[in-house]
């Protein structure tokens, strides 16, 4: 949400230099695309399940970093892109702003609240419905 703000108020605040607005929206990409994929990660390492997503398609952390994907591609393209002359310079800024975002990132996942404890017994799926991420129940090994 906070890429978009920075999007829509730069479309109307500064036209003259979208590259500017577009730097500043990378590390906030970044950040966002790292969370995503550490979500994502926990989920295909059983450690969280989720329910589907809009429209059935995937789960809520398949979609988010679809979208960060895809926004990480676009904004990242747009800061690259410019007169010849300042790609140099550009690159070396998009590559400090990458990485002030995947710091970031790192940061939003250290600082995260613990995991609750994995739930000794089965969800109710009447009291319980898979509507949020949660930890999944596993049976006892015998």
């Amino acid at each position: 949400m906070a890429v978009l703000a920075v999007l829509a108020l730069g479309r109307f605040l500064e036209r003259s230099r979208p590259g500017l607005i577009c730097f500043l929206c990378v590390p906030l990409t970044w950040a966002g695309l790292g969370v995503a994929a550490f979500h994502e990660y926990l989920v295909l390492s059983n450690v969280l399940e989720c329910p589907q997503a809009l429209f059935g398609i995937g789960t809520a952390p398949v979609q988010s970093l679809v979208v960060f994907i895809v926004l990480a591609v676009a904004v990242s393209s747009g800061a690259w892109c410019g007169r010849e002359e300042t790609r140099r310079q550009n690159a070396s800024t998009l590559v400090s702003a990458v990485l002030l975002g995947l710091v970031l990132a790192a940061a939003c996942v250290k600082s995260s609240p613990p995991l609750p404890p994995v739930p000794a017994v089965a969800y109710d799926p009447i009291k319980q419905p898979l509507d949020t991420c949660r930890r999944p129940f596993t049976a006892p090994k015998n």
